[in-house]
């Protein structure tokens, strides 16, 4: 704050004002003219000042987003003739108090946009730095899940995709188990959500991956809502590549919902709720090879059979959401929430890395509860403390199609009770945090604490139905399999683990045009009883902003920290299961003698942990635009595996922390937000992810030389191009007939699309001439580097066509349209075949299609907003 001369003004009286909801907050300039509002929740602000001997000044309303730090410099003017002086200018787009960078989404740009299944989290397909999953491909519900091990579906940086932080409302939301989401929040009450890839912040941990932070809406003073219905049939729609059928195959999906929000007690109580249902019947494609079908069923002589064709498929899902924040006093604001999602998939959970006979296939039910609750107390404007805290539950269960064990041909078909598709299991979670953050001058000082308890207790019967493995269709007519595994005993499991986190966070503005941020956090977690205790780690956070002038148009940013992760329980629970003596595996080579496999942990059993270094450039266009330049190198280590430490048979399989990953990726990105009509949002990725092991089921190759498998990454993506953009038609000054006018007026145009070159493929052979009883297989002929092929590019275009009914004074509206999602039709794979080679030569469907991506799909909607 200063005057027009340049001069700080010092007590200067602050009121920041959120008139939707009557917020308010106060604050006053101290000897430097400067003044800080923490912990301010987004929404609409205004400011107003007022000194005496000086004309009170007020700003235009200026949007605030979730973890966004705005610096905004006000002139102070000498008392005249004006009672107040209105300042009309929007903050700078540059965000000049970020020393990395992050993307904030919300508003029009998730509301206006297509998105498949109504997820939130398809936008964030839309972030640099980014690559998607199998599990991202293969999801088309918030609420249902179609992998037995459903990760995030997205990779930051090469890091994998169970390693994500993903929060609501600044709680975990990361399934212990999987890596995957948890409850789902229906996209009618996301207000928006930031997206980063690498951040400076200490109070970020727990993950060595990306973030994922979303806020739900809250009510406002006046009354609004919706209802809303999306509709498909596959009459509209096309087919996917690997269908091999005259027959259109039957899709049929209808998702209604609804909302509402507003005050109990105006500027103080508020409440919002939303539901939203789909249903969705459909068919799926058995992929046995027709002219294997006869001689499969014949070995299998009616005991069970297999099929090549169409067989129904079906899925549900509901998930509710409902929030009530009061404001007690000024200085103190409570927030409760409690969400609910149930999800059922039914056929078509996808079971095994193969050609997969709908026996091969399953079933899940998922069940979520989320109840949270926040208490904000402003002890002073200096001073800011936080508490956050929630229980959560998670239930699920996995069931196969098929009975027997499962018989897998690589390259060929698998059939049969797929190992991961017997589970059943229940995760709590029990967490609470703390933080204060206190300024001071040109300091803020950030400290806190963190407790997360997940209790899990559950029945995952990992190859308790046996797998046989057969290099060939002519060895599983001889019965002459290469390797079998099956597992017996009690598969029942319990364990308690807890993160603990602490951290302290400086942010020090240098000078005007400098800030330096740096801190430390201590991350530990205990382990159940019978594996290792892993020692805590100390992770240190660095981050500048440089700016060479107030005015100057463009910013220097660079941060670099250390992130360590959580222990997925999945892949805990079989030395929990196995190693404990309640269960045992059992591995044969070829027609030989069962010999027992032995599960233990390394005794050095370290957090996985990734280091990051990001710097960036990015050019600020006034209040609409920005243009941004980043590197990112990053490297994790101590990643889990599973190693055959016998190196043969019996198996000693070992968990240990060994794995890594490198990766260097250069993105650009171009972000504008609605001027004149149009918004738009584009980047694009150059990118080198290189890793040993990818998953933590994917055992070394040669288990006694792990360099043998340093290779491109199966998240490798060298190029990777996102655009999603909005146009309210017409957009800028109108030139032509009156009568075209009105016809495009009040239409929303919004066309995006995600285009990436081809993923590895790896070339794997049939059988484990090694004998290392490694499952999946991941063998390979002599002298080839692991992931040396390349599929095909990935082209993706997504358009929503709308138009806007207003009336009653814009207080109402009716909106109906179509949204198409691919487009173009582009056959985009999820999975390809990796089996290489025989014993009798190399197979010629290697890389071939197994399951693509959703095919040009058309869904019609109406919604009314009030």
């Amino acid at each position: 704050m200063s005057d027009a001369s340049g001069t700080p003004v010092p007590a200067a009286r602050v009121t920041a004002l959120d008139a939707t909801r009557g917020f308010r907050r106060t604050a006053e300039t101290n000897w430097e003219g400067r003044f800080s509002l923490d912990a301010v929740p987004p929404g609409e602000w205004t400011l107003h000042v007022e000194h005496d001997g000086f004309t009170p000044l007020g700003t235009a309303t200026f949007p605030l987003s979730i973890g966004q730090v705005l610096i905004q410099r006000l002139t102070l003017s000498l008392k005249g003739v004006a009672t107040t002086v209105e300042v009309n200018e929007q903050p700078d787009a540059l965000e000049a108090a970020a020393t990395t960078a992050s993307l904030a989404l919300g508003g029009d740009r998730i509301e206006e946009a297509p998105a498949l299944g109504r997820n939130y989290l398809g936008f964030v397909a839309l972030v640099p730095g980014l690559t998607q999953t199998a599990t991202g491909g293969q999801q088309r519900s918030m609420t249902g899940i179609r992998s037995p091990l459903a990760d995030s579906g997205f990779s930051f940086s090469g890091v994998r995709a169970r390693s994500n932080s993903m929060t609501i409302d600044g709680l975990d939301n990361r399934d212990e188990t999987t890596g995957g989401n948890r409850v789902a929040v229906g996209l009618e009450m996301v207000q928006e959500f930031r997206v980063a890839g690498v951040s400076a912040g200490a109070e970020f941990g727990g993950a060595a991956g990306g973030l994922i932070n979303v806020i739900t809406r809250t009510g406002v003073n006046q009354w609004h809502g919706d209802a809303t219905w999306f509709f498909q049939n596959e009459l509209l729609n096309a087919r996917k590549t690997e269908v091999d059928s005259e027959r259109r195959p039957r899709f049929r999906r209808r998702q209604p919902g609804v909302s509402v929000m507003g005050p109990l007690r105006r500027d103080r109580t508020f409440w919002a709720v939303a539901a939203e249902m789909e249903e969705e019947s459909a068919q799926e494609w058995s992929e046995t090879p027709s002219w294997a079908v006869d001689r499969i069923n014949r070995v299998l002589a009616q005991d069970r059979t297999v099929s090549s064709g169409l067989y129904p498929t079906s899925q549900h899902g509901l998930d509710s959401t409902f929030k009530l924040n009061h404001q007690v006093t000024e200085r103190d604001a409570l927030a409760f929430r409690y969400a609910w999602s149930h999800g059922r998939a039914l056929g078509d959970v996808q079971g095994a890395e193969n050609f997969l006979d709908r026996s091969a296939a399953g079933n899940s039910l998922t069940a979520d509860h989320s109840l949270a609750a926040t208490w904000l107390r402003v002890i002073t404007p200096a001073m800011v403390n936080e508490i956050r805290t929630q229980y959560g539950r998670r239930e699920q269960r996995l069931w196969p199609n098929g009975s027997g064990p499962l018989v897998e041909i690589p390259g060929i078909v698998s059939f049969g009770e797929s190992p991961r598709l017997n589970a059943s299991r229940l995760e709590t979670h029990t967490e609470l945090v703390e933080q204060w953050n206190l300024t001071a001058g040109r300091h803020r000082l950030s400290a806190g604490a963190s407790v997360h308890a997940v209790h899990f207790d559950g029945r995952i019967a990992n190859r308790f139905g046996g797998v046989e493995l057969f290099p060939t269709l002519e060895a599983f007519e001889q019965r002459s399999p290469a390797m079998s595994w099956i597992v017996r005993g009690d598969p029942r499991t319990r364990m308690t683990t807890v993160p603990v986190g602490l951290w302290l966070q400086e942010r020090w503005q240098v000078l005007d045009h400098l800030l330096l941020e740096a801190g430390l956090r201590y991350d530990k977690q205990s382990l159940p009883s019978g594996l290792p205790q892993p020692p805590g780690n100390w992770s240190p956070r660095l981050g500048l902003a440089w700016r060479p002038g107030v005015k100057t148009p463009w910013i220097l940013r660079a941060g670099f920290g250390l992130f360590t992760d959580r222990y997925p329980l999945a892949y805990l629970n079989d030395v929990l299961q196995k190693g404990s003596g309640q269960a045992t595996e059992y591995v044969r080579y070829g027609l030989g003698p069962e010999v027992a496999a032995r599960w233990a942990a390394s005794a050095s059993f370290p957090a996985a942990r990734a280091r990051k270094l990001s710097i960036g450039w990015e050019r600020g266009f006034g209040s609409s635009s920005t243009f941004h330049v980043e590197l990112n190198l990053v490297r994790a280590l101590h990643l889990p595996r599973v190693r055959n430490a016998a190196l043969t048979l019996p198996p000693v399989y070992l968990l240990e922390q060994t794995a890594r990953s490198s990766y260097r990726g250069l993105s650009f990105s171009y972000n504008r937000r609605v001027l004149e009509g149009i918004t738009l949002l584009a980047s694009f990725d150059l990118g080198r992810a290189w890793d040993d092991a990818s998953d933590f089921d994917e055992h070394p190759s040669q288990p006694a030389n792990l360099h043998a498998d340093w290779g491109r990454s199966r998240l490798y993506q060298a190029r990777r191009l996102s655009i999603s953009s909005i146009f309210e038609l017409p957009f800028g000054p109108w030139v032509g007939p009156p009568w075209l006018q009105a016809a495009l007026e009040n239409w929303t145009l919004a066309p995006g699309m995600v285009a990436g070159s081809g993923r590895p493929v790896n070339t794997l052979l049939t059988y484990d001439p090694a004998a290392t009883g490694a499952y999946p297989v991941t063998a390979r002929p002599t002298g080839m580097l692991r992931n040396t092929g390349l599929g095909p590019a990935s082209v993706s275009l997504d358009a929503r066509l709308m138009r806007t009914i207003p009336f009653h004074d814009n207080r109402m509206r009716l909106q109906f349209g179509a949204e198409s999602f691919n487009l173009l039709n582009h056959a985009n794979a999820v999975r390809l075949s990796e089996a290489y080679a025989t014993p009798a030569g190399r197979l010629s469907n290697w890389g071939s299609l197994i399951e693509s991506g959703p095919p040009r799909q058309v869904q019609l909607f109406m919604q009314f907003e009030y």
